[in-house]
């Protein structure tokens, strides 16, 4: 005999499981790969020689006043926070006084960044990652040399960093 309440019972929901997203092709990804490559290609070489904008140049007439002695915000005059300042006395302390090295550092900082913001929504599939920073990369190399070497441009990597801190931390609950 079988029991009344259990067949009064409904059978369990099953929950329908999230289909994984489709496994990144190797093809996808070395044509992602190809395409950066050929973005460093053709753009490096111009990026890397093209000379400074008026903010970096600022930025080192600054540093080298503060070498002979002179105090910012009492004998030079800027409106900002000292952070670009102190960044660029890392930078010309460690690579020297080039533009290209500035520029140099501008590219690994902002790549970072592009990378960091690239996998933001893409963590799962390389390729798709891949593509975006080629799009970011062409994005940034293909503006002016105003937007190039800029504290607007760097703050990129620390918050992209930040929230990728947060993210790994406080996982998202459903």
């Amino acid at each position: 005999m079988t029991d009344p309440v259990a067949t009064l019972t409904p059978p369990p929901q099953t929950v329908p499981r999230a289909v994984p997203p489709a496994a990144p092709t190797r093809r996808r990804a070395v044509v992602a790969g190809g395409v950066l490559a050929v973005l460093l290609a053709v753009n490096l070489p111009a990026f890397l020689r093209t000379p400074l904008d008026c903010d970096p140049i600022l930025f080192d007439l600054f540093l080298r006043d503060m070498g002979r002695g002179r105090v910012l915000y009492r004998d030079m005059l800027e409106n900002n926070t000292p952070a670009m300042i102190a960044l660029h006395a890392v930078v010309r302390g460690a690579f020297g006084w080039s533009s290209e090295a500035l520029r140099a550092v501008d590219l690994l900082v902002v790549g970072a960044g592009v990378w960091l913001l690239a996998g933001w929504f893409n963590r799962d599939r390389f390729d798709r990652r891949l593509f975006a920073a080629c799009v970011l990369g062409t994005l940034y190399l293909s503006t002016t040399e105003w937007c190039h070497c800029q504290r607007d441009v760097w703050v990129l990597l620390p918050v992209m960093g930040a929230m990728s801190l947060r993210r790994a931390t406080h996982p998202v609950r459903p």
